[in-house]
């Protein structure tokens, strides 16, 4: 059942891509999934999200360049909200990344509660 509301997940970690792709099945969300921020580019070329799960540290194309993408296609595309999902905690580079086109930030390990709660914010 879809409402029209679509996540991509962006992650090249297959255990963390079974656990979100868990929640959002759970959840009757509907999503899709890229290993890397080229996949991302091209799934985002020809569908429409309404948020984006960034994992950072990615092989191929990492989470900071495929935003920095992804901000450079013109609109709709480029005002889509995109989150980081990392291991990463300091706040230096939390700053950073938020500089270079992130929305904010999703700690992993992140709770069920605390990743519905940031999809139903854009719902």
């Amino acid at each position: 059942m879809s409402n029209g509301f679509k996540v991509l997940v962006v992650d090249d970690d297959l255990d963390n891509q079974a656990i979100i792709s868990a929640l959002l099945n759970f959840s009757k969300i509907e999503f899709d999934l890229a290993n890397n921020g080229q996949q991302a580019l091209e799934l985002i070329d020809g569908h429409s999200y309404n948020i984006v799960l960034m994992d950072i540290m990615m092989p191929v194309m990492g989470g900071l360049e495929a935003t920095a993408c992804i901000r450079a296609m013109g609109e709709p595309k480029s005002s889509t909200p995109i989150f980081a999902v990392s291991y990463r905690r300091d706040l230096a580079a939390k700053a950073q990344w938020k500089a270079q086109g992130l929305n904010g930030f999703l700690t992993k390990p992140f709770t069920s509660e605390s990743l519905l709660s940031l999809l139903d914010r854009y719902r």
